[in-house]
C-alpha cells in the first residue's frame, strides 16, 4: 500500500495553511490596510468592490482562525480519504 496519504496529516497541513492565509488577513485588518488591499485585489479581477471592511476585533479574529482551521482540516482529511480510495494509493493487492 505505497503512496497512501496520511489523512490526519493532510488535514493538519491544509488546516494550518488556511489559518495562516487568514492570519495574514487578520493582520491586514488590524493594521488598517485591508480595505485598500481588497479594493486592489478585486480591481485586478475587474470587480467593483461594494464591501467595507469592518472594525477589528480580537474575538472575531480568533474565532475566524479557529473556524478556518477546523474546516481546512476537514477538507484536507476528506481530500486524503478520497485520494486513498480513488487513486493508486488506495488499491489493495
Amino acid at each position: 500500500m505505497k503512496n497512501r496519504v496520511n489523512v490526519h496529516q493532510l488535514g493538519l497541513v491544509v488546516g494550518f495553511f488556511a489559518a495562516i492565509i487568514h492570519l495574514i488577513w487578520v493582520f491586514l485588518v488590524w493594521g488598517g490596510v485591508a480595505q485598500q488591499f481588497l479594493n486592489w485585489a478585486l480591481g485586478l479581477h475587474m470587480i467593483a468592490n461594494r464591501f467595507t471592511v469592518a472594525t477589528f476585533g480580537w474575538g472575531t479574529a480568533i474565532y475566524l482562525l479557529i473556524i478556518v482551521f477546523v474546516f481546512g482540516y476537514i477538507f484536507g482529511a476528506i481530500l486524503g480519504w478520497i485520494y486513498n480510495r480513488v487513486c493508486q494509493g488506495g488499491r489493495r493487492r
